[in-house]
């Protein structure tokens, strides 16, 4: 009987899962956002206005196939609250 290894998705797949999964969740500011994935090692950063944002991201990071473990370094700056984003319309991806 043969076994088969699962073939994990490569950190480019994560990344690009993670940065989707950011995307579709309305709570999370995207633009603010960066995301690093090292051999499924995924360090996010940046801004957010409120707490809840913050472990949002997290959540949805840890959400995706091939996560192995998250450093999360995104920082809680209330001043952002009243930010617009720049590509605020059009989802801000150019």
């Amino acid at each position: 009987m043969a076994q088969f290894a699962e073939k994990l998705p490569s950190d480019g797949d994560v990344f690009e899962r993670i940065l989707n999964a950011l995307y579709w969740d309305l709570t999370v500011p995207s633009d603010y956002l960066s995301v690093k994935v090292e051999k499924g090692w995924v360090t996010m950063s940046g801004e957010v206005a409120c707490p809840y944002q913050k472990s949002c991201a997290e959540t949805d990071a840890r959400r995706v196939s091939g996560v192995k473990g998250l450093s999360n370094e995104i920082e809680i700056n209330p001043s952002r609250a009243t930010d617009v984003p720049s590509g605020a319309g059009d989802g801000g991806f150019q």
